[in-house]
Formats: C-alpha cells, structure tokens, sequence
C-alpha cells in the first residue's frame, strides 16, 4: 500500500520539492524501508493531495519531487465531540475514531466525575494527523486545549447543537432527534461513572442541548463515542 504523510507546509504545487524532517526521513528509510525513486501520497490539509517522488533520502533528511496532484482540496462539514478524558488507550481510540469518523473539532471536558487531571493535546493532535493519513482524510480536526464543562456550557455558540449522552434513561432515540439543520452538531460523551446529578440537571434545562440514548446498555466512552457518530452519519450525513 502507498505511503501518506501530513506535510506541515503553507502550499504544495506540481513540479516542485518537499523536503521532509528527521522523523519523516527516518520513518520512510528505517521504518518503513522506501528508496530513491519510490513514490508517496502527501497532504497539507490545504492543496489537495499530491503523487511524490523520492529524489533524495538518508537518515535525517530526504527530498521529494512533486510529480502531480491526485485529490483537490475539500474539508469535512462540521462535526464536534467534546468528550471526558478517560485513561491513555481509551483516549486515544476516541481522537482516532473521531478522527476516521469525519469530526472537525475535538474538545476535551473536565466533568464532576472525570479522573484525568492533565491533557496532553500535542500527542493528541499526532494521533489524529495518523489517523488522517491512514483514512485517506484531506484535513486534520482540532485539538482544542481542556476546558470545564460549565466554561463550555457558559461560552456556548447558539449556532451549535449539543448532544449529550444521557445514560439514565432520560435521554431519545437518536432516529427521532436527529435531523439536518443549520446548526453545528456537537456530540458530549460524559465520563466513567457518567455526568453527576447537577451536571444532567444543568444540561437538561439548556435550550441547545438535546439527551440521546444509545440503548440500555453502558458504554465504554470509545464505545460511546463511536457509535453517536455512526448513527450520526447514518441518519443525518452524506455517507454513501
């Protein structure tokens, strides 16, 4: 399978050189063991997606020549998830899944019963460029800095929707609720022990909140999170 890499570049144009960094270098030589004259895909999340060729490679650098440009630029429709930091691979499975699953923005919320006390939003932001090379994505979602859950309520843009994960029993069938509007859909997936009783009582007077069920079931927040999307795109998206 051809190789995709993320170039943080401005612009990439036809006929031109890329050169990539140390890691790049080393992941294409020493990793995964490319020569002179082998070819690549890369993306800048603003040019489109373009056909390289190795012109120059070692172990701290390597040069690649633009031959042509595969995909013209698009960027994914507006989809956010704000979600309870849980341990390190549950973490990572959310931005990776979210990543895949076409969301735009990815928020980290400190809740009542969340355990996580630190975000590292750098290794965050390297998993969801991974996850954007390998589903052939042209953009990267944003990692937004940790917030608190009253900050986020507080701030709130009236041109987003919140869908909040009501495991109590509260919360709608996603199939009736669900709907295309001119608002932002925005999905928040609680913690492990799920939202406190002030939290749900907060959400559940807010004009732009909405409580969907995922069945009677608990779910492991990645779990969670995957499947709001799914149904998501399933119900309300241009999934072909």
């Amino acid at each position: 399978m051809i190789i995709r890499l993320y170039i943080k570049r401005e612009s990439i144009s036809q006929n031109s050189n890329l050169e990539l960094d140390k890691s790049q270098s080393h992941y294409l030589k020493n990793v995964m063991k490319r020569n002179i004259g082998d070819e690549l895909l890369v993306f800048n999340a603003s040019s489109g997606e373009f056909l390289c060729e190795i012109k120059e490679l070692s172990k701290k650098s390597a040069i690649l020549n633009v031959k042509k440009q595969t995909k013209e630029q698009y960027n994914s429709l507006p989809l956010e998830i704000y979600f309870a930091p849980v341990k390190k691979n549950p973490t990572d499975i959310i931005i990776e899944k979210s990543t895949e699953l076409g969301v735009t923005d990815i928020q980290p919320v400190f809740t009542d019963n969340t355990v996580i006390n630190r975000v590292n939003t750098d290794r965050l932001t390297s998993i969801a460029i991974e996850a954007s090379e390998q589903s052939r994505r042209l953009d990267i979602p944003t990692i937004h800095l940790e917030k608190k859950l009253k900050d986020v309520i507080s701030n709130w843009d009236k041109n987003k929707i919140l869908y909040y994960l009501d495991e109590t029993g509260e919360g709608k069938n996603p199939k009736s609720i669900l709907q295309k509007n001119d608002k932002i859909p925005c999905f928040l997936i609680g913690p492990e022990g799920g939202f406190s009783k002030k939290e749900l009582e907060l959400l559940r007077k807010l004009d732009f909140t909405t409580a969907i069920s995922l069945g009677n079931r608990i779910l492991k927040a990645e779990t969670a999170c995957i499947s709001a999307l799914s149904a998501y795109h399933s119900l309300i998206s241009n999934w072909k």
